[in-house]
């Protein structure tokens, strides 16, 4: 029985350290994943937005220039520049 009860205990000794030591490395990886995901995300945000901000530019851009072209041509009209 002596015997029995101290190959328990000392079974129990080694194996609740590797148990602790297991929970915090599966704790850290779950921690690093959460982390690695939510700093892609940001990161995709941003890209999302600086693409979506620059697409906005030019097409302000390329759509500005008929309206100066128009405006020139009204310009020129008014002066008599350039006849209708």
């Amino acid at each position: 029985m002596v015997s029995t009860l101290c190959q328990f205990r000392l079974r129990t000794a080694l194996a609740v350290p590797f148990l602790q030591i297991f929970a915090a490395v599966g704790l850290v990886g779950y921690l690093s994943f959460r982390n690695g995901q939510k700093a892609v995300t940001d990161l995709a945000n941003q890209l999302m937005t600086e693409v979506s901000n620059k697409t906005d530019r030019h097409l302000d851009n390329y759509f500005s220039a008929p309206h100066h072209i128009n405006q020139i041509d009204i310009d020129a009209i008014g002066h008599c520049s350039l006849k209708a």
